[in-house]
């Protein structure tokens, strides 16, 4: 069998809250289709290639950010004949970088998360564009049978600029009878904490344990993980709406809850108070998250749009 080799260029993200990325990587090597060079340095590509064995069929980088904050990207890649992807995470963060090194670099193909957020930044790049939408770990999100002892949950960070919703909801919902919330533990943390944090499988557990869990998609309408992570542990989502959560499945009263900052408080009395219905929604968003959005589903929709792209070009 021929295989799919990338040279995939990455950061240690395992002491990471948010290990979408250490998932990915996880499920990417079971793959027979696939060969993968994992590097964790930067350098000049050239010196870099012959240091394999193989000429990679792809090169790709899965955090444009922080691979240039921790090693550096790596130079001269435009003086190689050889396809080049990079995902970029946080849209608004170095876009004068991002453009120039894409530019500078000759990147082929550029890949994000958020698709109305980054085509609304880089109209340019559009025919250039891969949605990569985020994912669920199946071990870690998708096998809970806990009981559901919270009433209503919030989890995640309640910054006013950049979550103004969800900073709203904590305020009003805070003095309600069986409110629950904690504290976001940061991004990063040491192993010695992880016990005492709701990280990974503690998160999980976390999140199956509640009904209803309330969130939203930040200033930015962006579909975040937990859009995704809530409705795998079999929990009701009530979070904000926009049009690109319809692609991916969300539907209002039929997949999760749409809120706003007028009705959430009414909205999660009443899903809580009719249990019937909250179950219906809960198992039908539950379904599609298992069928759509797992991270094993994602990375093989990953390696077949790469065998794809690279049969059209040759």
């Amino acid at each position: 069998m021929k295989k799919l080799k990338i040279l995939f260029f990455t950061t240690d993200t395992s002491n990471f809250v948010d290990k979408t990325d250490d998932y990915f990587k996880k499920e990417l090597v079971k793959l027979s289709d696939v060969e993968i060079y994992f590097q964790y340095k930067g350098g000049n590509i050239s010196d870099i290639l012959k240091e394999l064995n193989d000429k990679p069929d792809f090169i790709y980088f899965d955090d444009f950010e922080r691979i240039n904050r921790v090693y550096g990207l790596p130079t001269d890649l435009d003086k190689v004949n050889i396809p080049k992807g990079i995902l970029f995470h946080d849209l608004y963060r170095d876009n004068d970088i991002f453009v120039e090194y894409v530019e500078k670099s000759k990147i082929d193909l550029l890949y994000a998360h958020y698709r109305d957020g980054f085509l609304s930044l880089y109209p340019q790049y559009k025919d250039r564009f891969i949605w990569l939408p985020l994912h669920v770990y199946r071990p870690i999100f998708c096998k809970r049978s806990i009981k559901k002892d919270i009433r209503f949950l919030m989890m995640g960070s309640l910054g006013k600029k950049k979550y103004p919703l969800r900073n709203k909801m904590f305020q009003r919902m805070k003095n309600v009878e069986g409110f629950v919330t904690h504290k976001h533990p940061g991004y990063d943390y040491s192993l010695k904490e992880n016990g005492n944090i709701f990280v990974g499988e503690k998160y999980a557990k976390e999140v199956a344990r509640a009904k209803i869990f309330l969130t939203c998609g930040s200033i930015y309408n962006y579909p975040l993980g937990k859009y995704f992570e809530v409705p795998a542990c079999n929990t009701l989502l009530l979070a904000s709406g926009f049009p690109e959560l319809l692609d991916l499945g969300f539907i209002d009263k039929k997949t999760f809850v749409e809120i706003n900052e007028e009705n959430f408080e009414e909205k999660a009395k009443y899903y809580n108070k009719y249990k019937e219905e909250r179950k219906i929604i809960t198992r039908a968003g539950h379904k599609m998250v298992l069928a759509r959005h797992t991270t094993d589903i994602r990375v093989r929709q990953f390696v077949d749009g790469l065998w794809k792209f690279l049969s059209k070009n040759g």
